[in-house]
């Protein structure tokens, strides 16, 4: 990807159109700018108060032969009117695969802060509105933790 600010810019539009209020909205560079992070932390529309839902995408790039490659990525829903967490991750990739031999994974916690695995067998996303996606269809759509498979009990 060459336009890193257009790629952000059009990932808090697509969110935006939920009638999300944003919390925080960052793009920044480090080392030179050859690597970047990009956080998007937002309160979901509803009908409480305070806002009882949370996304939160944060995205890790680095500049590879004149584009800019992902490298991690983080989207995770709170919510705290269904009492959930849902959490689809992709980091810390040498570690993950000589654990549990996955590249991505999971969490999910319902109520929050209880769960039956630390960590949940997850599948890649294709792009980052496909992160931004899952969680929002979480959110509206409600999730299932004991369909997930696990990868390490607690």
């Amino acid at each position: 990807m060459k336009d890193l600010q257009g790629h952000a810019d059009d990932l808090a539009t697509y969110l935006a159109r939920t009638g999300a209020d944003f919390v925080e909205r960052r793009l920044e560079y480090a080392d030179g700018r050859t690597r970047a992070q990009l956080v998007l932390i937002a309160d979901l529309p509803g009908a409480g108060l305070p806002p009882v839902s949370r996304a939160m995408v944060r995205e890790s790039y680095e500049l590879r032969d004149g584009s800019w490659q992902q490298v991690a990525y983080r989207y995770e829903l709170l919510d705290r009117e269904m009492d959930g967490r849902r959490a689809f991750h992709f980091h810390d990739l040498e570690v993950y695969l000589r654990r549990f031999l996955v590249l991505v994974h999971e969490h999910c916690e319902r109520p929050i802060g209880t769960s039956r695995c630390d960590h949940y067998a997850g599948s890649p996303m294709r792009d980052s509105r496909e992160g931004i996606g899952r969680i929002l269809a979480a959110w509206t759509d409600g999730f299932d933790c004991h369909a997930l498979t696990c990868l390490e009990a607690r």
